[in-house]
């Protein structure tokens, strides 16, 4: 910046009543964007960025000094051009946005603004392909429509972004007032950002009458209407909403059914809501320590287990960086040891919490498609520990690979819609689950506090909801700063199983970043060396090994031997009789272990038996090594 420029700043700092009331400085100036007219300087717009408030004008040289507005004596507008334009070329509403597309590697320009179409020299852009971006707000569609009508008017090739189809990184929508420049950056230092720019969803123009540009106008203020009559009927009670309904669905020449489904799903809109990102960076050691420190002061809960919550809270919004989505499981074997106030303190912190109790199947995966949020259920020791089905949606969540449910629509003439169920989920509950689960969850077993132990209660007294929603709002700038350092990290292998390994990976991988690899590390050996309840194979196998004897075994000794067992399941097993020799053979055979025609010891007679080496192989892939004078299932409680 020159010295002449400077000085008309400095100038208009002290008179300007906008930057008056912005309080700005020289040092809130952020930009400044100078255009080019035959080769020569035309004028400079200069932005000043402060507390969330912007002050963007032009200034142009006299020949004397910089005076702040554009030169009069001029017919048409240059197009700002801070780079030469490539065969195709993004057209967006500010020079912001042209520079957040050109440092990805592409090329853009801008008529200056909204309301600047017609006055700007659009001739540079014959023969070149255009794609207009426009802003997500009113504006940003009336800008899209006279820009549409003026390019057609040159006979200028374009193709128009269809903003309601972008998603940004996390799945949202592109938020209200949300440009290109918000789009890129939600992306970090993605390499990819620029794949994902130029795979952006485009309206099809062939459905619009291509000899008036004015239809692209119509149809996104049509739309914006429409919403409008969406948000009225909505604050309607149930007896006026039906009474308006046909009306407003025969001007828009929609069914009544589809109409009354957007107005209720405007309804739920809140139901799930973002938090704001902190306005200043937030450090590592200060996200840290704030979530340690509320689980440390909430809840009597063992060491790993408050990292693991650090972690898990994080977790939840960097979803979009992972393939894996392991639950948050908060156990105890019985009543008054914390689960619920543990289960509160997620709901505080996480990302988009939704909480309910005895979810459908149909409630899980159409919220987790529509919302993303992070799910939390109470009590799944009565409404989900016995749903098979629940489960299955519950557990197909887990991996991205593997998360899709499809139901068929007959709304939809018969098709079907498909609904994506991964995402963060933390449930609650008494006891043990079904392996498939519990394999996929991270365990917060909990213990029910001694008279030594001394927490604060939780509740909007002791924890204002004010101090917890500081905390979503610097969890949210962490992850959006620390978005691509966190999928940058590679984990070597630790000595636990790979499903275990799978995880804690993400943990591990925020973790590296946070600094607290080993204090997550420590965390995660330790967690993953405590075993819950065996599933009734491994437990078979278990006192397989406890109770063999020699090389080799007769299927009718080993069977006698198991049903023999004090306190075994094996005597009772078969509707209260013992287990027979087909369901013994039966169990054994999902492992590859079949008997064989042999002979033991001096007996001469060929009988059905097995060898140790049958077994050994399955045992070490199945079970904990072995503990002396303890179930190898059950290890001690972490302290």
């Amino acid at each position: 910046m020159n010295d002449l420029l400077q000085q008309a700043l400095q100038g208009a700092l002290s008179r300007d009543k906008g930057l008056l009331g912005m309080g700005a400085s020289l040092d809130d100036l952020t930009a400044t964007y100078p255009y080019y007219q035959d080769g020569q300087e035309l004028f400079v717009k200069v932005r000043f960025d402060k507390d969330g408030k912007k002050w963007i004008k032009p200034f142009h040289f006299n020949g004397k000094y910089y005076k702040m507005g554009e030169p009069k004596a001029i017919d048409k507008k240059p197009l700002y051009q801070p780079k030469p334009l490539g065969d195709v070329v993004y057209i967006v509403e500010g020079e912001k946005c042209v520079h957040a597309l050109i440092n990805i590697g592409l090329t853009a320009t801008t008529t200056g603004g909204a309301t600047s179409v017609d006055k700007c020299d659009l001739t540079p852009l014959q023969g070149r392909k255009c794609v207009l971006w426009r802003d997500n707000d009113d504006s940003g569609i009336k800008w899209q429509g006279e820009l549409a009508n003026a390019l057609d008017g040159l006979n200028i090739a374009y193709s128009v972004i269809d903003i309601a189809g972008v998603k940004m990184p996390n799945g949202d929508d592109l938020p209200p007032k949300g440009d290109c420049y918000d789009f890129i950056k939600a992306f970090g230092k993605d390499d990819d950002v620029i794949w994902e720019v130029q795979h952006l969803p485009l309206l099809d123009l062939s459905l619009l009458n291509t000899d008036n540009a004015n239809d692209l106008l119509a149809l996104d203020e049509q739309v914006i209407q429409l919403q409008s009559h969406i948000a009225e009927l909505a604050n309607l009670d149930e007896m006026r909403l039906h009474l308006l309904l046909p009306q407003v669905a025969k001007r828009y020449s929609i069914s009544k059914d589809r109409l009354l489904q957007w107005v209720y799903e405007y309804k739920q809109g809140d139901l799930v809501t973002d938090p704001t990102p902190f306005d200043t960076a937030v450090s590592h050691d200060e996200i840290y320590t704030a979530l340690y420190e509320l689980v440390n002061r909430h809840i009597v809960i063992d060491e790993p287990l408050k990292v693991a919550f650090v972690l898990w809270v994080m977790f939840s919004y960097l979803v979009d960086i992972s393939d894996i989505a392991p639950i948050a499981w908060i156990t105890a074997p019985e009543k008054s040891c914390g689960k619920s106030t543990l289960l509160g303190l997620f709901e505080r912190v996480v990302n988009r919490p939704f909480v309910t109790q005895n979810p459908t199947m149909a409630v899980i995966y159409r919220v987790m498609e529509r919302y993303k949020p992070t799910l939390l259920v109470d009590e799944i020791d009565t409404n989900l520990k016995h749903n098979d089905k629940l489960l299955g949606i519950v557990n197909s969540g887990y991996s991205r690979h593997n998360s899709k449910t499809a139901r068929t629509n007959m709304d939809k003439g018969g098709g079907f819609d498909v609904f994506d169920s991964f995402g963060a989920k933390v449930f609650c509950g008494i006891g043990e689950m079904k392996g498939t689960f519990a394999s996929r969850a991270i365990r917060f077993e909990l213990r029910r506090k001694g008279k030594d132990d001394k927490v604060h209660r939780l509740n909007k007294a002791t924890l204002p909801h004010s101090q917890t929603d500081i905390i979503r709002q610097k969890c949210k700038r962490w992850a959006m700063d620390n978005r691509q350092a966190v999928a940058g990290v590679q984990i070597e292998l630790l000595p636990i199983d790979d499903r275990s390994f799978d995880n804690w990976y993400i943990l591990l991988q925020i973790a590296t970043v946070l600094g607290k690899y080993d204090t997550a590390k420590h965390a995660c050996l330790a967690m993953c060396q405590i075993k819950g309840e065996p599933s009734i194979n491994e437990q078979l196998l278990a006192d397989i090994r406890e109770i063999w004897n020699g090389e080799r075994m007769s299927s009718k000794l080993l069977l006698e031997k198991l049903n023999a067992l004090d306190e075994a399941m094996w005597q009772t097993i078969n509707n209260g009789q013992e287990m027979t020799a087909h369901q013994f053979a039966k169990k054994l055979k999902s492992f590859g272990i079949k008997s064989k025609d042999m002979r033991i010891k001096d007996n001469p007679t060929t009988i059905k038996g097995f060898l140790k080496s049958d077994f050994q192989k399955v045992w070490d892939n199945y079970l904990p090594p072995p503990q002396a004078d303890e179930n190898p299932f059950l290890l001690p409680q972490i302290q």
